[in-house]
């Protein structure tokens, strides 16, 4: 590893821009973390958490939150420790600590290819400029989720396997930690399986070339590795459900309900199928450039000859990882770092070479890029920033109806057969305390219940059927719901119903009485 390279900080100019670029996100990464809640997922945990410490955790949980099913099983056990943990949060400094658990989970993520570069003593100029990139392509991801106790233990993980590799499995205190570390995972997020992979491809990478004869006097480093990945894997069976919690994120997978939610839920859908977002564009040409850089390096080391296992394993993740990004919006923030970390490697890896020799030509250009992503983020900041009036009020999500609820409390508004949009579920969830059930949640994942709920939106026979069959009264609806699809108008011109309730979240229909 060289530390005297072309884009290292040799230079006052180079290290002031090096600082600035720190400081800036730093400030993007707290102001992103302090953004108001997107997605309603929190309210479900906060009230599952509270469940979860009133009634303990069944083995066979039953979702009595709605009132379309019967007895429909709860596929959520495997997150109680996150639920625990936000309701425990919660209750001891409500949002506020809740936004500085988020904060420091998002800058902690953010900084890890900075911790890579310090240990490969090397701190390139790129390195920044490529997390700033990153950091805009994953911004939306970072709400109230679980899924973020999962993107910083993948990070992480992958950035501490990158160094031991480097040590050839030196053992270190830390790398002991990992059956501990998979045995609370498995029961906060079920992205364990994906650490996993990350772990034991390394393992599998090394013991073949260690069976090839190579290495052979890190033998003993091997076997340790080895038994502590073994070990990781038999804890991950330490779960409220056994097996069954262990391999419900494969199964999940390749299941209907997989192929349903996929149909669906955006987040959960391929980023081509979502080019209108600009974040989900700038994630693609991040991937493109990295996949350049990548195959740079691979060239590079073909050319001398010099490739080996490391470069072998940074391979095969990597093109993994990109994968993953492609085929599901869920994981752009995972690949977006994972391909940081590693960017972090190959640049170190290459400070000398011809390539980076030649990409030095094109300094100004990179100058200009990042000029015009550090426009785009700090365009988010302003944006951010006007929509928080402080940090203990702006929980509200946008696509909460906090005010509706408060309306429907206020004049008793019957909603026993409220047919009401999937992300408005979670939030009611919360407000009512299951009180009163709701027609679908975000969690919901009966495959026939969601082809319902859009059917109900999309022609005037599936509205008529859901309205039949569940005996809706009301119906709750975003204004930009009613504006894309067919039931916005449909309900417009049926004299059968009326608009009880508007707001700038929602609109409220409710059946006129014959």
């Amino acid at each position: 590893m060289n530390s005297d390279g072309i884009f290292q900080l040799k230079n006052k100019i180079t290290f002031s821009a090096y600082c600035v670029l720190l400081i800036f996100i730093l400030i993007y990464s707290i102001v992103l973390s302090l953004g108001p809640v997107v997605g309603g997922d929190v309210y479900f945990y906060l009230e599952s958490g509270k469940n979860f410490i009133e009634n303990g955790i069944s083995l066979t949980p039953i979702d009595d939150y709605i009132f379309t099913r019967q007895n429909l099983p709860f596929e959520l056990s495997h997150e109680w420790a996150s639920m625990y943990g936000f309701y425990f949060f919660y209750m001891l400094g409500g949002w506020p600590l809740l936004y500085v658990v988020k904060t420091i989970l998002v800058t902690a993520t953010i900084y890890s290819p900075f911790l890579l570069s310090s240990r490969l003593n090397n701190n390139s100029l790129l390195i920044p400029v490529f997390s700033v990139v990153a950091i805009y392509a994953s911004s939306f991801r970072f709400d109230f989720r679980t899924d973020l106790v999962s993107l910083i233990l993948i990070v992480y993980l992958l950035t501490f396997i990158i160094i031991l590799r480097r040590d050839n499995y030196k053992p270190g205190k830390w790398y002991f930690l990992l059956p501990i570390i998979f045995a609370v995972w498995v029961n906060l997020h079920p992205g364990f399986y994906i650490g996993l992979l990350v772990v034991g491809l390394s393992f599998v990478i090394d013991m073949y070339s260690y069976m090839r004869g190579e290495n052979s006097k890190f033998k003993s480093n091997y076997i340790s590795a080895l038994a502590v990945f073994i070990c990781s894997l038999f804890c991950c069976l330490l779960n409220p459900n056994g097996l069954k919690g262990f391999l419900y994120p494969m199964f999940l997978t390749v299941s209907n309900k997989a192929a349903t939610i996929r149909e669906y839920i955006p987040e959960w859908q391929s980023c081509l199928h979502n080019l209108d977002k600009p974040h989900i564009r700038i994630f693609i040409l991040l991937s493109v450039i990295y996949s350049v850089a990548l195959f740079c390096h691979a060239y590079n080391k073909l050319i001398k000859k010099t490739i080996d296992i490391d470069d072998i394993y940074v391979i095969i993740i990597s093109i993994f990882f990109i994968l993953i990004g492609f085929l599901g919006v869920r994981y752009i923030a995972i690949t977006s770092f994972c391909i940081t970390v590693i960017f972090v490697y190959i640049i170190a890896n290459n400070e000398r070479s011809i390539i980076l020799t030649k990409i030095y030509k094109l300094r100004y250009l990179i100058t200009l890029t990042s000029i015009v992503f550090i426009s785009l983020s700090v365009n988010d900041i302003v944006d951010i920033m006007s929509k928080i009036n402080s940090v203990t009020n702006n929980y509200h999500a946008f696509l909460s109806p906090n005010e509706l609820a408060d309306h429907i409390d206020k004049h008793n508004i019957d909603t026993s057969r409220m047919y009401l949009h999937y992300r408005y579920g979670a939030y009611l969830v919360w407000k009512w305390h299951g009180n009163k059930k709701v027609f679908i949640h975000s969690f919901v994942q009966d495959p026939d219940l969601f082809r319902e709920y859009i059917n109900a939106q999309i022609t005037d026979d599936g509205l008529n059927y859901v309205i039949n069959k569940y005996d809706i009264n009301t119906i709750v609806l975003p204004p930009d719901v009613l504006k894309k699809f067919p039931i916005g108008d449909i309900l417009k011109n049926d004299k059968k119903w009326k608009v009880i309730y508007k707001d700038f979240q929602c609109v409220m229909y409710s059946k006129v009485e014959a």
